[in-house]
């Protein structure tokens, strides 16, 4: 017998509605977390996740913040770029480019999806140095968050190049191969190659875009708030690499994602 106590319990069962962006070899899978509550102006947010393994390891992490943006009464839609998760190609035919215009197809369907004029948009890594790029693209973003932008193609390459090592050693070998071809399972293709040894972009770079509200995640706040003063707003990373993490040892760094969702609903500034 179920007792009334049971009875009183409700379980909030999320609205998660999955669904392909464009056809065939152009389709981008994607889920609209919806909203579990309406707002007097509605908000929606595109997040725009890391490239490769450190999307996998990342992905636990940036469903839970869209279930807590959903909380709160914002949208939100995540995506696999083309050549990633369950969207269509191949990691190794793709490049910088294509997954720019895959975050403008993605902002551009939500809107549509939506009706709204304006959406926030929040990048982690690589995800979020091509977010501000497609942010200066266009007028329609609002708000943007970068956590942890890449800045410099030669220091990821290294980085890449030391987690590619030591995979090798941990299987009991080395490769002899000259030029980084592939990390942890995803081909660096020579075109992706020149994309991120020719990526360079300052912190006063990053920050040009267009839009209302700015925000950093970031490790070394000391650093940033010297060089960018009160432009944007600061929130610590904690130190936190989850793209470090493999993926069944991922963690979700709450209070940072609290963090984050406090500034995007406006109660940090």
């Amino acid at each position: 017998m179920i007792s009334q106590e049971n009875n009183n319990l409700q379980r909030y069962v999320e609205n998660i509605q999955p669904l392909f962006i464009g056809l065939n070899d152009n389709a981008i899978y994607a889920c609209h977390h919806v909203a579990e509550k309406s707002t007097e102006t509605q908000q929606v947010m595109v997040i725009c996740p890391p490239l490769g393994h450190e999307y996998e390891r990342c992905h636990r992490a940036l469903k839970q913040f869209a279930s807590m943006l959903t909380k709160v009464g914002i949208d939100v839609l995540r995506f696999d770029y083309r050549g990633t998760g369950d969207s269509a190609g191949e990691y190794h035919q793709h490049s910088f480019a294509s997954w720019q215009q895959d975050i403008h197809q993605a902002i551009d369907f939500i809107k549509q999806r939506t009706g709204v004029n304006q959406v926030s948009i929040m990048g982690l890594r690589l995800g979020a140095t091509l977010a501000q790029k497609v942010a200066m693209q266009r007028d329609d973003v609002d708000g943007i968050c970068m956590w942890e932008p890449c800045l410099d193609g030669k220091e990821l390459l290294d980085e890449w190049t030391q987690d590619q090592k030591a995979h090798e050693k941990a299987l009991g070998y080395t490769a002899t191969k000259e030029h980084l071809s592939e990390v942890l399972g995803f081909s660096i293709s020579p075109e992706l190659m020149k994309d991120v040894q020719e990526l360079s972009t300052s912190p006063q770079q990053l920050i040009a875009v267009p839009c209302d509200k700015k925000c950093v995640a970031v490790e070394d706040l000391q650093y940033w708030q010297q060089l960018l003063g009160d432009e944007v707003t600061y929130i610590s990373s904690q130190g936190i690499e989850i793209w470090r993490q493999e993926a069944m040892q991922a963690r979700v760094p709450i209070s940072l994602l609290s963090s984050i969702q406090s500034w995007l609903i406006g109660s940090e500034r």
